[in-house]
Protein backbone atom coordinates (compact mmCIF):
# COMPACT_ATOMS: atom_id res chain seq x y z
CA UNK A 1 0.00 0.00 0.00
CA UNK A 2 1.09 3.40 -0.90
CA UNK A 3 0.46 6.44 0.39
CA UNK A 4 0.72 9.15 -1.97
CA UNK A 5 -0.74 11.59 -4.51
CA UNK A 6 -1.66 9.84 -7.77
CA UNK A 7 0.00 12.19 -9.62
CA UNK A 8 2.95 11.32 -7.95
CA UNK A 9 2.57 7.48 -7.60
CA UNK A 10 5.33 5.59 -9.71
CA UNK A 11 5.09 2.18 -11.09
CA UNK A 12 5.91 -0.33 -13.81
CA UNK A 13 3.59 0.43 -16.93
CA UNK A 14 1.22 -2.42 -17.27
CA UNK A 15 1.22 -3.63 -14.10
CA UNK A 16 -1.73 -3.03 -12.18
CA UNK A 17 -5.48 -5.24 -12.43
CA UNK A 18 -7.37 -2.80 -10.47
CA UNK A 19 -7.38 0.98 -9.90
CA UNK A 20 -10.34 2.50 -7.84
CA UNK A 21 -11.40 6.00 -6.41
CA UNK A 22 -14.26 6.55 -4.67
CA UNK A 23 -15.71 10.45 -5.51
CA UNK A 24 -11.76 11.38 -6.09
CA UNK A 25 -10.93 11.27 -9.10
CA UNK A 26 -12.66 14.35 -10.14
CA UNK A 27 -9.90 16.44 -8.07
CA UNK A 28 -6.81 14.93 -10.67
CA UNK A 29 -7.10 17.20 -13.73
CA UNK A 30 -8.62 14.80 -16.85
CA UNK A 31 -5.37 14.66 -18.76
CA UNK A 32 -3.01 13.57 -15.81
CA UNK A 33 -5.37 10.96 -14.25
CA UNK A 34 -6.80 9.02 -16.95
CA UNK A 35 -3.11 8.70 -19.38
CA UNK A 36 -1.82 7.62 -15.95
CA UNK A 37 -4.49 5.16 -15.02
CA UNK A 38 -4.47 3.76 -18.63
CA UNK A 39 -0.28 3.18 -18.40
CA UNK A 40 -0.23 1.66 -15.06
CA UNK A 41 -3.59 -1.09 -16.02
CA UNK A 42 -2.36 -4.13 -17.18
CA UNK A 43 -4.67 -5.48 -20.74
CA UNK A 44 -7.64 -6.30 -19.26
CA UNK A 45 -7.30 -3.78 -16.10
CA UNK A 46 -10.39 -2.08 -14.54
CA UNK A 47 -10.49 1.70 -13.71
CA UNK A 48 -13.39 1.78 -11.30
CA UNK A 49 -14.99 5.34 -10.67
CA UNK A 50 -17.87 6.10 -7.89
CA UNK A 51 -19.54 9.02 -7.69
CA UNK A 52 -21.70 10.83 -5.55
CA UNK A 53 -24.52 12.74 -7.68
CA UNK A 54 -27.25 13.60 -5.22
CA UNK A 55 -30.25 15.08 -5.96
CA UNK A 56 -30.33 14.33 -9.84
CA UNK A 57 -33.52 13.54 -10.24
CA UNK A 58 -35.24 16.24 -8.23
CA UNK A 59 -36.52 18.79 -9.94
CA UNK A 60 -35.90 21.52 -6.88
CA UNK A 61 -32.28 20.16 -4.83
Amino acid sequence: MYNTAFEEFACPDSSIDLIYSATAFHWIPEKTGYLKASNFLKTGGTLALFWNRPFVSRENP
